[in-house]
């Protein structure tokens, strides 16, 4: 076949322009100095908006009188062990400044802040040292978060954490080879398992097909969008079910190819994957963080002089090449999930066409081939590194003995510069050539990826059990580091009767009348929608949503949220959406709640949600009971000494005080149950220190404002954007027609 362009049109009989399919995937792919880049960038925005989301949360959740004290943690440290503390540094830090734990917490966040805006504003910041400090602050806090922590982006963000000190150290040299295949070997683990976690689990609705017939109404905290998308036709669903576990299983492997156009083609499926998550689902960060390391597999080529001189032949090459693994990955997965057009209802018709035996068998077979692929790809890279390095020596000119260069004349001095310069601190050995920090890059690299296959395999047994027993042992020694993890995103469906949520109920009386409270961002007004509060997570509705999976007395937190809402707590009263006993002649004295079944309307209702009371989730409690107290200190949910404020708690209180912090409930757009169609937007109160955290509240509003956008086009009700106080003199009236 001739390698002309003219070959490549009309590709396949389909009428395709092969050139312009070729020149746009071309597009994507970038140099490998431009991708650290953005990897290292895009990090750094990755860790700026979880500080400052965690950071708002901290003296609700984790103040001394929060409902998780980190001081009840704290206490149980020995000063002369500090190392053995289960957070050294925020051990240290309010042990030596006699501050209280909590306040060290907030500074911990306050410096992950601003060396995160550091990296993102100043370039030369973005050194191995500054990510290895961040990463450090991060684990600071994961190690003292307790539940509210135990997720798996926020493993996600240690463990990329590591990776980028990798990228950080490599300079600009050959080593980047390798730090930027660690990074698509870490997204194509992440979603490899998260696609046979779902089938392992023999979960009915993902064999069925029908996961996404819940999903939309019963996760965490949908959008306004999860709506529309749940009343899509059922065939819809079903196909975007299947189409679910082609990208997450099928395309994964193609991330550790040695071949850029493939690996563009894989990557690029993913990442608008991750943005129709986003659409429908608030899941904070994790979207934008794994998108970004699902860049990391447009890499097209070392330089991009290298990228620009492939030729024609070795173009077509690869697109041939290309089109047929992806072709083939996607014939096996229609075959799999029973893909067929019907020309009758014009529709797509799809169901799982394997066994659970055949699944298992394929698991296995699959696992290995990863493995395999995976380790192939590693030890061509490495090749890869050493041909560059080879290549760039030789292409370094030696310098004369009277120190003049032979072809220039310059000096030696001058030479050395430009060599520097170029190669990233070359100086001409093989680790010399490649600056000063290949050799850790080169070392610490091959100690993340060997060991990120002991909790990798955990989804096959026999992967698992060929995994060598040092590597297992080094994995269980630096366990408390988090260099590495297992993951599994939605492995189970839950709420297929209804999405379970908990109604908290107060009252002045023990019988009542009962007044609901409602939460930041979770359901609870039928005639509220939906938030929008990406990419903050607010911690304390998701651990309401996991609440209602289980028993109160299984969630020992929950009853100390009820304990602080019972005793009047302003910083845990701050995370709510309103607090309805603000009358002081009629102050919250008992507290229970409710179990409902919540489930999207159909079109045509004015309402969003429709529920139905299933039963008592915790019988009435009372201020400082016994009971519960001697509970709390039981899980260590209560702090037994007693701290004095000093003038760096005031400061920081001050600070979280001045910066605001409180107003950012409000940007959560909901819709009041009138049903007049008619939006106020009030704004221009927002006080905030000189910290430069209007990033995070650009991005807020922006989702905000989005929100109103669909709300608009759904012409419902009426939308009410608190910013600001009532008084606010600046207000806009927008009269929807």
């Amino acid at each position: 076949m001739p390698c002309d362009w003219e070959s490549l049109r009309n590709l396949a009989g389909y009428g395709v322009d092969g050139k312009r399919v070729i020149k746009a995937i071309m597009v994507f792919l970038m140099d490998t100095q431009r991708l650290k880049r953005v990897l290292l960038l895009g990090q750094s925005i990755i860790y700026l908006i979880a500080f400052a989301s965690i950071y708002y949360q901290i003296p609700a959740l984790y103040g001394e009188t929060g409902i998780a004290p980190v001081a009840a943690k704290i206490e149980k440290c020995v000063a002369s062990e500090p190392l053995n503390c289960v957070s050294p540094l925020v051990f240290v830090l309010s042990h030596q400044l006699s501050i209280k734990p909590s306040t060290a917490l907030q500074i911990v966040a306050l410096f992950g802040i601003f060396f995160s805006i550091s990296t993102i504003a100043i370039r030369p910041t973005r050194h191995f040292i500054f990510y290895l400090v961040l990463v450090l602050l991060y684990l600071s806090i994961v190690k003292v978060g307790d539940t509210f922590l135990y997720f798996q982006w926020d493993s996600l963000v240690l463990e990329s954490g590591w990776l980028m000190i990798v990228v950080a150290a490599s300079g600009n040299s050959p080593a980047d080879l390798m730090s930027t295949y660690l990074v698509r070997f870490l997204a194509a683990r992440l979603m490899f398992s998260s696609g046979i976690v779902k089938l392992q689990s023999m979960c009915p609705t993902w064999w069925g097909l029908t996961a996404l017939d819940i999903h939309y109404e019963t996760q965490c905290l949908p959008t306004p969008l999860a709506w529309f998308a749940h009343n899509q036709p059922e065939w819809a669903r079903r196909l975007s079910v299947a189409l679910t576990f082609f990208i997450e299983i099928y395309l994964p492997p193609m991330f550790l190819l040695p071949i850029p156009m493939l690996r563009a083609i894989a990557a690029i499926p993913n990442i608008i994957f991750m943005f129709a998550i986003m659409a429908t689902g608030n899941y904070n960060f994790f979207n934008l963080h794994f998108a970004l390391l699902c860049v990391s597999s447009l890499e097209g080529g070392y330089t991009s002089a290298a990228i620009r001189a492939r030729g024609l032949g070795r173009r077509f090459l690869e697109f041939v090449v290309s089109a047929a693994v992806f072709g083939a990955a996607a014939v096996h997965w229609a075959m799999m999930f029973g893909i067929q057009y019907d020309p009758k209802t014009s529709t797509v018709l799809s169901k799982i066409t394997f066994s659970k035996a055949e699944f298992a068998k394929m698991t296995k077979l699959g696992t290995s081939v990863f493995v395999h692929v995976a380790i192939v790809g590693f030890v061509l890279v490495f090749l890869e590194f050493l041909v560059t390095v080879w290549k760039q020596n030789k292409a370094t000119p030696a310098a004369t003995p009277e120190g003049k260069s032979k072809k220039s004349g310059k000096g030696k001095g001058e030479k050395k510069t430009a060599e520097t310069k170029s190669n990233g601190g070359s100086s001409g050995s093989i680790f010399g050539a490649t600056g000063r920090n290949a050799f850790f890059v080169l070392f610490f690299g091959s100690f993340l990826f060997w060991t990120s296959f002991v909790p990798f395999t955990q989804i096959d047994d026999a992967a698992s059990n060929r995994i060598p027993d040092i590597l297992r042992e080094v994995h269980v020694r630096t366990r408390k580091f988090e260099f590495t993890h297992s993951y599994g995103l939605f492995r189970r469906m839950t709420g297929v009767e209804g999405r379970p949520e908990i109604v908290i109920e107060g009252s002045h009386a023990p019988n009542g009348p009962w007044k609901e409270i409602e939460f930041f961002a979770k359901p609870g007004n039928v005639n509220a929608s939906p938030a929008v509060v990406l990419p903050h997570q607010p911690r304390l509705d998701w651990q309401m949503w996991f609440a209602a999976l289980g028993a109160y007395q299984h969630n020992p937190w929950f009853l100390s949220l009820v304990n602080r809402l019972l005793n009047n707590d302003a910083n845990v009263i701050g995370q709510l959406k309103d607090w309805p006993f603000k009358n002081k002649k009629e102050p919250l004295t008992f507290v229970r709640a409710q179990l409902y079944h919540y489930k999207f309307t159909k079109p045509g209702s004015k309402a969003w949600w429709t529920r139905s009371l299933q039963h008592e989730y915790m019988p009435v409690m009372t201020k400082d009971s016994p009971a519960i107290l001697e509970f709390l200190a039981q899980n260590s949910l209560i702090a037994t000494k007693t701290y004095k404020t000093g003038p760096i708690d005031k400061a920081i209180d001050q600070l979280h005080a001045q910066l605001r912090f409180k107003q950012l409930r409000n940007l959560a757009m909901r819709s009041p149950s009138t049903a007049s169609e008619h939006f106020r937007v009030e704004h221009n109160c927002l006080r905030f220190s000189p910290l430069p955290l209007y990033l995070i509240i650009s991005l807020y509003g922006c989702h905000a404002a989005f929100n109103v956008y669909l709300c608009e086009l759904n012409k419902r009700q009426r939308i009410v954007w608190h910013l600001c106080p009532q008084n606010t003199e600046n207000v806009y009236e927008v009269i929807v027609v």
